[in-house]
């Protein structure tokens, strides 16, 4: 069985998403050959790094322009925007095509919209015959991901309302698509040993801990604002925050922290998420799609802080409106979200049970077993 992973570099997601099912097929399947690309590279370096940069610069400067760009490219009618899709298609899937022609794989698997769709172009233009495999790596269902549906196998989504638009709104049949609900690492449904790292960090086990996730690849812009108003509350919390790669916002919470008697932890990089996660009581992050379902894999109730609008912003809606997060529209309402936290234990309870029903800690080993169906042509 040869098996192509194709992933992109926007945000960590698509990339963590892929991961967790090539590790996942190598224990299961030792003999079967994986390979493992940059979708969006195949398309050439240029284009690769206008696409990546474009939806940085758009997220990040013009946020609502791009709401409205996800908006319009969502609608079924034709549009300009697919009309000229369609044209540069063909000149994005050219390195595409020479890649699948060199690896011939049996099953192709894709974690970005894009890279779907040039899959799917070259399957309608006879250029590949590998089974294709999407998997939707967010919680609400978008045109760009099914729009050439009749050329993709197999749909992989989060949540039963996902399958259900599918089928609704995008006239797709039922039997191409599953919910098996996004994979992440291993290390997610990993036990650790919880006292031990608080003792590491110098926290108190009789106090709340909030995991504030306040870096990433895009940067959160309204971070230290938020962290002056937590380490203003008057209610007796913890704090870890992780600032990621940003140096210079990292030494920006160090000082802000420095006029507060409150426990902080300041980290930068760090890949001992899962560890930080099992020792949170809640977790402040923009609901990005893997960082969502880390969080509903490990039954962490979230603070919902800054989602892009578009699929951010479905995120949200969905894990507000099931009870497994509450979401901060203004930053001076954090002292009310930390108060339902900190006092509310009933209310956190629930929270959690609901993690609990709607998380899918088995959505790796359910996807490698859709891609071994496809393999031997039983889907």
């Amino acid at each position: 069985m040869k098996v192509l992973i194709l992933y992109a570099k926007v945000g960590n997601g698509h990339l963590k998403a892929s991961e967790a099912i090539r590790d996942k097929l190598v224990e299961r399947f030792p003999d079967a050959e994986i390979f493992f690309e940059d979708g969006l590279e195949s398309s050439g370096a240029l284009t690769n790094k206008l696409i990546i940069k474009g939806y940085a610069g758009l997220v990040k400067h013009m946020p609502d322009m791009y709401g409205k760009l996800y908006a319009t490219t969502d609608s079924q009618k034709r549009s300009m925007i697919e009309d000229a899709y369609k044209v540069i298609n063909k000149y994005l899937t050219i390195r595409l095509k020479r890649m699948l022609r060199k690896i011939s794989p049996d099953v192709i698997v894709s974690t970005h919209p894009f890279i779907t769709r040039m899959c799917a172009y070259l399957k309608k233009k006879k250029k590949t015959n590998a089974k294709l495999l999407s998997l939707v790596t967010d919680y609400g269902i978008h045109n760009m991901w099914v729009n050439d549906e009749k050329n993709i196998d197999c749909i992989c989504v989060a949540t039963e309302e996902m399958k259900y638009d599918c089928m609704e709104e995008y006239g797709i049949d039922n039997s191409k698509v599953f919910v098996t609900g996004i994979p992440v690492s291993d290390k997610f449904l990993t036990e650790y040993d919880k006292k031990e790292m608080l003792k590491e960090l110098d926290l108190k086990e009789n106090l709340p801990v909030f995991l504030f996730f306040a870096g990433g690849g895009l940067g959160l812009g309204d971070s230290e604002k938020i962290l002056t108003e937590l380490l203003q509350s008057k209610k007796e919390f913890q704090i870890v925050v992780v600032s990621g790669k940003n140096e210079k916002q990292k030494a920006r919470f160090e000082e802000i922290v420095e006029e507060y008697s409150r426990r902080v932890v300041i980290l930068g990089y760090t890949n001992r998420v899962p560890e930080l996660m099992n020792i949170a009581t809640a977790v402040i992050t923009k609901p990005g799609g893997l960082t969502s379902t880390e969080c509903l894999v490990m039954k962490k109730p979230m603070v919902i802080i800054n989602p892009i609008p578009g699929q951010e912003e479905q995120n949200a809606s969905y894990f507000v409106n099931n009870g497994t997060a509450l979401e901060i529209y203004e930053s001076d309402k954090i002292s009310h979200i930390v108060n339902i936290i900190v006092e509310k234990k009933e209310r956190l309870k629930q929270m959690e049970d609901m993690c609990e029903n709607l998380r899918h800690p088995n959505a790796s080993d359910e996807i490698v077993n859709l891609v071994n169906k496809l393999y031997n042509e039983k889907i």
